[in-house]
């Protein structure tokens, strides 16, 4: 089973099912969670943290991707898509957002880590 409670059989389903994007409002509370959450691993559950305070800023990246071909597709279903997944990535960066204010509220030094994406991110906004 994996970190979201899902199995890989059931995973390749539920993306076999998905012909559009849906927007899912996700909630939970990262209060709640075990600081050794991922199999009771201090090495794993520091690391999925870690990949975690990579995602708002990867996120960002893939929307603001999509967002500069947006007005060249004449597609309307490929535009509806377009916007499904800006929504979908807008969730996804705010779970991730609140799991990694969760983890500097319990010491977790994240800011140096982000600045340094933040500033990878001002380069690789440029590509074109």
């Amino acid at each position: 089973m994996n970190i979201a409670g899902m199995t890989a059989e059931k995973s390749y389903l539920n993306r076999r099912k998905a012909l559009g994007i849906t927007v899912r409002r996700l909630e939970f509370n990262p209060q709640a969670i075990k600081r050794y959450y991922f199999a009771n691993s201090p090495l794993m559950s520091h690391f999925l943290t870690a990949l975690s305070s990579t995602f708002p800023v990867g996120e960002q990246f893939f929307v603001n991707s999509v967002r500069n071909v947006r007005d060249k597709v004449s597609d309307p279903q490929l535009q509806a898509q377009i916007a499904a997944f800006i929504g979908q990535e807008a969730m996804h960066s705010k779970a991730h957002g609140e799991f990694n204010e969760a983890w500097r509220r319990d010491d977790y030094n994240l800011d140096r880590f982000q600045n340094w994406l933040n500033e990878c991110d001002k380069y690789l906004g440029c590509v074109d």
